[in-house]
């Protein structure tokens, strides 16, 4: 007799709950894995941040200081006896701030009523905050001075070199005198009478923070004080402090920030500054769920974030730069 056997069939797998558990268990490690790539990301995006403020902190400062260290140089002469005779500067300031005023090669002020003084060229400049516990300075520096490197007459002569050399201001001067003079487009001459003498470009720099907060930079160019350039992006304040010599000897015997006193001060007084004392703040982009609430020391005043910029970082550079070409009586 046949007997027919059936078989039984067993089939393996996941049960439901189990893939459901499975399913649950992956969304968890991939929310871990977000949440650590976005926490990296975040951290990469502050260091970015941290980078370019460091970065743009320091181009700022360098170009400041760069050009404080021609102040008041006259390649040997007192800036007094340079003789400025025959030239005009197109939108020049005026007084002592006047591109051809020899009688100073530095000067300073705080810019407290939204313009430089004695320079519309500068009329974006920012109002700061000189008053109570928490201040923005918005200082301001303008230099005057022979700056670069020395420039053989030869080659300021040269026909071939008219390109280079046209339409710009020069300084020559001996031990004893100089002249600043202007080249013309078409030729090139050198003022007569200065033996020996060496030869620059003339510089004139005046540094401030504008309305949108950027360090802005005017010079003289082509004979003409030139429409501000921006330098650096984000400045928030910018404090100067002079060092002072009150008997007139190289010495610095007292820092004074600037004020109501100094914004009077007469060329004597300023060709007794020895040392300048620059304070410069900076910041980043907003940035979300960051709040600063640090307080920054500028020199003699401090500065705290108003709430409704403090989602940015800061940065406070001070450097202090010593004058010597006024040390050593360039302008006395």
């Amino acid at each position: 007799m046949y007997i027919r056997t059936r078989s039984k069939c067993f089939q393996s797998g996941l049960t439901l709950i189990e893939l459901m558990i499975s399913m649950v268990l992956a969304l968890l490690l991939m929310g871990v894995l977000a949440s650590i790539y976005i926490n990296s990301f975040s951290i990469q995006m502050t260091d970015s941040r941290s980078v370019a403020l460091e970065h743009d902190a320091r181009n700022a400062m360098t170009l400041l200081i760069r050009d404080l260290s021609s102040a008041g140089y006259a390649n040997g002469a007192p800036l007094g006896d340079v003789a400025v005779t025959g030239l005009t500067v197109t939108n020049d300031c005026s007084n002592l701030s006047s591109a051809l005023n020899m009688s100073v090669g530095l000067l300073a002020g705080r810019g407290d009523d939204g313009s430089i003084t004695n320079c519309s060229i500068a009329a974006n400049a920012k109002t700061g905050v000189y008053t109570g516990t928490y201040q923005t300075p918005a200082d301001w520096v303008l230099v005057k001075g022979a700056i670069g490197v020395e420039i053989d007459s030869a080659d300021l002569i040269d026909a071939d070199n008219v390109d280079v050399y046209k339409n710009r201001n020069f300084l020559i001067a001996n031990t004893v005198s100089g002249k600043i003079f202007k080249t013309g487009s078409s030729s090139l001459a050198i003022p007569s009478g200065f033996e020996r003498g060496v030869i620059r470009e003339y510089g004139f720099s005046l540094f401030y923070i504008n309305t949108s907060n950027q360090l802005a930079l005017v010079q003289l160019k082509n004979g003409a004080l030139q429409a501000p350039v921006v330098i650096a992006d984000n400045v928030e304040a910018l404090r100067v402090r002079v060092g002072t010599a009150p008997d007139g000897d190289s010495g610095v015997t007292q820092l004074t920030g600037l004020n109501a006193a100094t914004d009077g001060w007469g060329a004597s007084d300023w060709n007794r500054v020895r040392s300048l004392e620059i304070n410069l703040l900076v910041s980043t982009g907003t940035e979300p769920g960051y709040s600063d609430e640090n307080v920054y020391q500028l020199g003699d005043v401090n500065y705290k974030a108003a709430d409704s910029v403090k989602n940015k970082r800061r940065k406070l550079l001070t450097q202090t730069v010593f004058l010597y070409n006024l040390s050593y009586g360039q302008t006395q």
